[in-house]
């Protein structure tokens, strides 16, 4: 009798299990130990101009050479002004010589320039996403659909009937509170009415992941191939209640209550030295992780770290491992998606071949810095 093969259908705690296992297998800032960590915090001391860490002075001087600072500037404004300058990013090229191809071409160049620099800061995050590879080897940029509404109130003191009907024709109107009849009128109006419009905000939106955020298997050579890519962020009890629902009226109440307690799984990193330094050389003081229960002691506003992972995984036991798209708090999921590819794309200055990080242009001046500094001190 032929086999196919042990094909295994992977479980709940199976799956969190691999996500812990990428997690701890990828380049990031895991408990700080990454050496890509390190060489990310001198960059930053090196671009600041700031006498810690390695640049920490040995005798009274504190003067630190800012040959990384204007080589970083310099790349950055030359790059945004040959990209950027003229909210013109995207050109796509037709697919034939026919009339149609070039109308179809023209429209996708508008609609996707449209989407970076009318609905988003484009300026803003490319520039962003730019000057963090050329200050920290690479640099990642995601896009994702994002469902955003508001509201706003449309008060009447009064209305008839008619009126009223015409106006809850809309589907994005409805009717806040009561309606109270107006019984001394002719015909038939409503006094005080208060109707809340809905807005939709939706749209394609851009964001630049901080570095100390982002996870990558060890063994990567780019995000498509990798066997696992993640982003790490804190989010609060509130938020996840709020866009997790059903997840969240389902687990037991003592469950909820140690979600975010428990800092032994894999990836839990309650103090990052890189948003540290970053804060440090701005003039602010880090605190998060810190000072956090005393400041946030309401439970709703306690923070969780939430692991969004992109990783191939056998889910429905045909022996065939899935891209799958989940989300992460502790042991627990919030989240699970297929997906076709992962909406993430990272840049890099000087790269390796065969390897996923790069050489920064900090990298390259550093040795200058490091000497121009020490001459200085002596002068």
């Amino acid at each position: 009798m032929a086999h196919s093969g042990y094909k295994e259908q992977v479980t709940d705690a199976q799956l969190v299990s691999l996500i812990d296992a990428g997690i701890n297998n990828s380049v990031g800032d895991w408990l700080n130990s990454s050496d890509l960590t390190r060489e990310r915090l001198k960059a930053t001391y090196e671009f600041a101009g700031v006498p810690q860490s390695h640049l920490a002075p040995q005798g009274v001087s504190t003067i630190v050479d800012t040959s990384t600072t204007e080589v970083v500037e310099a790349y950055t404004a030359v790059i945004s002004e040959l990209f950027l300058s003229n909210n013109k990013l995207a050109k796509f090229v037709p697919y034939d010589d026919s009339p149609g191809a070039f109308k179809a071409a023209k429209e996708a160049s508008k609609l996707v320039n449209y989407c970076l620099f009318k609905k988003n800061k484009g300026w803003e995050v490319l520039q962003s996403w730019i000057k963090s590879s050329l200050l920290w080897k690479n640099a990642v940029i995601r896009w994702d659909y994002v469902e955003e509404y508001d509201y706003v109130i449309e008060e009447y003191e009064t209305i008839d009937e008619a009126k009223l009907d015409e106006i809850l024709a809309d589907e994005n109107l409805e009717i806040v509170g009561e309606l109270t009849l107006d019984t001394s009128a002719e015909m038939i109006q409503y006094v005080d009415v208060r109707l809340r419009k809905k807005i939709d905000k939706s749209r394609i939106k851009l964001d630049c992941i901080p570095p100390e955020s982002f996870r990558i298997s060890n063994d990567a050579k780019d995000i498509d191939d990798a066997a696992y890519v993640g982003i790490q962020t804190e989010m609060t009890k509130s938020d996840l209640r709020r866009y997790y629902p059903e997840w969240a009226n389902d687990i037991d109440p003592d469950t909820w209550a140690e979600l975010g307690v428990d800092t032994n799984w894999l990836g839990n990193s309650p103090y990052s030295e890189e948003i540290a330094a970053r804060k440090e050389v701005v003039g602010q003081t880090y605190w998060q992780g810190m000072n956090s229960e005393g400041v946030y002691s309401l439970e709703a506003n306690s923070e969780v770290t939430v692991t969004e992972s992109w990783i191939k995984v056998d889910r429905d036991g045909d022996g065939i491992a899935e891209l799958k798209h989940i989300i992460t708090a502790g042991k627990h999921i919030l989240w699970e998606e297929d997906c076709e590819m992962i909406p993430l794309a990272s840049i890099v200055p000087i790269d390796i071949p065969h390897e996923f990080y790069g050489l920064s242009m900090a990298d390259f001046a550093r040795s200058s810095t490091l000497a121009s500094t020490a001459i200085k001190r002596l002068c």
